[in-house]
């Protein structure tokens, strides 16, 4: 049987009643006065609103779309795109669109869709899905039941979302994800059916108009949010140039854009989230030249600014990038490709050898020409023993919170041994409310410092563009050589109520500002001797001449774990693979123990780096002391099927003289006072 046969059958099958046409706030005379009915391609419009025959206006004004001529989105209407991705699988997805499957979305008795219950579960107010129905359309060959479906889902949408400030559906963000990709994508794709009626045309226009006009008057300062917006709303310039306002939305939003590349990207080219994730939607506003230059509007001189403007907000993903070509998971966001990123870079910028040299994993261009660097601004710092795949690479965060998707993890640190992330950021992969979530913003879940239980509490929203100009940070230095980097951070800030509490700080009855208190600070240097030793130290100082237990914590990507012969060090056991020792140097008063997906008492030994939590190791270091208390951690690399050594330390007041268990010694002096750097006296 022809698919297109099965389809139809399979439609029949479900029996639903048409979503009824909804009353839009608008009204059509509002709608009519928008429009620049001077056009003369507009000129039967333009009479019918004259006679206020609004019947015979909105039937005019949908057959000016249904032939309108020329380029005002990556699609004409009626052409499918290039790349469907899997055919098969969207042909799939369309049939059980078209049968109106509940387990696909959740539709009401009428055929509408319930927008309105738990609105995240599939992204429904982003509407991505509506390029999927327009990319299963033309998988399908076109069958007008599914036009019928977008036009349910958009009646639906308009009863049960009426604009309402900041709720899931209606805040600039999520319009502006809307607007720039669901929306323009589904009208392109149906406009031209027989099964799209002229009400449903002028509805669209009606919210679609509403969208850009709340968007346009309420957006964020700053951050991705600024940037989905934006591109929405230059979309819908730049698709339905017919409305009076959408040369202005088009004027202000690549304005809005030349801006925000100042007032949201710091001098060394991190966005002001400080996630590495996150950065990388600032393409947001290289999409707005793209589809310029796609429908022929590339005059604009501010658009190849914005384009050369840009060039630097890609050197994070050099600055940071790991031996595999992933970015450390600081932040929400995941750890994004820098080696996808840069590919798409060198297409705009290929003048740049050291994205050409990421990107290819060093086949092609030239490597860059530091091997350690500290971005002064976004306080990340990255010290390499070189640039080959095998590199040791550790990363170490002294700078401030962030503008959002912020966590509590001020002097985290992470590490690559011989190209392996093992000691890692847990990342926030899902927002779902859960406790695994939180904690995964927490300072529960990072590589720094615990007082008395109590994590690390910080306010969002630093930096911001308040702050500019922008400087760089005072409470850090850095300094490297070929044969060593050393740095150090302090934090200096509050801790929270002591256990668990909502690292999240606005949601609704959070207990995020309970309970703070600052009863120490929190001194780290760290001395990286090339290739592959790093050595930690670690100063917590009291503030109330009071008691108090200090509580590292070392979170490593592997649940094989073995304790040396000292039974204090740990080192990562995965055959085959490198591993990590974890040696406590200074062990007077040192408690060690390790937790693996543990749930209670207290939660420990988790990363969530997709939707779902996964279990790792949390390693335990703690001390108690009325004064000051020091530890001290070496931090080794192992090669695969390199048995971890017995590392013995003797220490002569603040100098310590380390076996390596492999005939290698190393003498550091680690001076009691925390200003003063850690040094390396002798190597061999």
């Amino acid at each position: 049987m022809p698919l297109i046969a099965a389809v139809l059958m399979l439609a029949a099958g479900v029996a639903v009643a048409e979503v009824p046409m909804p009353e839009h706030p608008m009204t059509d005379a509002e709608l009519f006065a928008a429009l620049e009915l001077g056009r003369p391609e507009l000129a039967a419009v333009r009479e019918a609103v004259a006679a206020e025959d609004y019947p015979r206006a909105r039937h005019e004004l949908a057959q000016y779309y249904r032939t309108r001529k020329g380029k005002y989105w990556r699609l004409g209407p009626g052409d499918p795109p290039e790349d469907i991705g899997n055919v098969e699988q969207m042909r799939e997805w369309g049939l059980r669109l078209i049968a109106r499957d509940p387990s696909l979305l959740p539709w009401t008795e009428d055929g509408g869709l319930d927008w309105l219950t738990d609105p995240n579960a599939a992204n429904k107010p982003r509407m991505y899905f509506w390029s999927s129905m327009a990319n299963a359309y033309y998988a399908l060959d076109q069958p007008e039941e599914m036009v019928r479906i977008w036009t349910d889902l958009l009646r639906s949408w308009v009863t049960q979302a009426p604009m309402v400030a900041n709720n899931d559906y209606w805040n600039g963000m999520v319009a502006g994800i809307r607007m720039r990709g669901g929306w323009p994508d589904a009208f392109q794709a149906f406009i031209g059916s027989d099964a799209l009626g002229d009400d449903d045309v002028t509805l669209l226009l009606k919210s679609l108009l509403q969208q850009a006009r709340y968007t346009r008057e309420t957006h964020w300062p700053t951050g991705n949010q600024l940037a989905f917006a934006m591109v929405g709303l230059y979309t819908s310039g730049v698709v339905f140039p017919e409305f009076a306002e959408a040369t202005d939305w088009r004027e202000f939003t690549v304005q809005t854009a030349l801006d925000d590349l100042e007032a949201g990207y710091l001098p060394d080219g991190m966005g002001v989230e400080l996630s590495p994730g996150y950065h990388a939607f600032f393409y947001n506003y290289l999409r707005m030249d793209d589809l310029a230059q796609e429908v022929g509007r590339a005059d604009d001189p501010r658009l190849q600014a914005l384009v050369e403007r840009a060039e630097r907000l890609y050197e994070p993903y050099v600055f940071l990038t790991g031996p595999d070509g992933t970015m450390p998971r600081y932040q929400d966001g995941g750890g994004p490709s820098a080696r996808e990123r840069l590919t798409e870079a060198i297409a705009r910028y290929p003048h740049r050898e050291d994205y050409r040299f990421i990107a290819t994993a060093g086949a092609e261009g030239e490597p860059p020409e530091f091997t350690s660097i500290a971005m002064p601004y976004a306080g990340y710092i990255a010290m390499r023993s070189g640039w080959e795949p095998g590199a040791n690479y550790f990363g170490f965060d002294v700078g401030p919170i962030g503008w959002t998707h912020a966590h509590q993890d001020k002097l985290n640190l992470v590490a690559w041994a011989w190209g392996r992330l093992l000691l890692i950021d847990p990342a926030r992969g899902s927002y779902a409310d859960t406790p695994i979530s939180n904690y995964t913003m927490d300072s529960f879940a990072h590589n720094t410092a615990l007082v008395d239980g109590r994590p690390q509490r910080r306010r969002w929203r630093d930096p911001n563009p308040t702050q500019m100009p922008y400087q760089p940070r005072e409470d850090f230095s850095f300094e490297t050589t070929d044969a060593w980097d050393r740095a150090t951070g302090v934090y200096e800030g509050s801790y929270g109520m002591v256990g668990p509490s909502n690292a999240y700080p606005y949601s609704e009855g959070s207990n995020f500002l309970a309970g703070w208190v600052q009863p120490a600070t929190h001194h780290r240097r760290v001395l990286f001797v090339k290739p592959d030793i790093l050595i930690v130290a670690d100063t917590l100082t009291p503030l109330d001449g009071a008691a108090h237990e200090y509580e590292l914590r070392w979170q490593i990507d592997s649940m094989q774990m073995v304790t040396l012969a000292d039974g204090s060090a740990m080192a990562t056991a995965d055959e085959g693979q490198p591993n990590l020792l974890v040696a406590p140097l200074t062990r007077e008063g040192l408690t060690v123990a390790s937790a693996c997906g543990q749930t209670e008492p207290q939660i420990l030994g988790w990363k969530l780096y997709g939707p779902e939590p996964e279990p790792i190791t949390t390693v335990q270091h703690r001390r108690s002391g009325e004064g000051v208390v020091r530890f001290v951690t070496l931090l080794l690399p192992l090669r695969a099927g390199q048995a971890p050594p017995e590392v013995s330390v003797a220490w002569e007041g603040n100098l310590a003289t380390l076996s390596l268990g492999d005939g290698r010694t190393v003498r550091v002096m680690v001076p009691a006072d925390p200003a003063e750097e850690m040094a390396l006296q002798e190597w061999r």
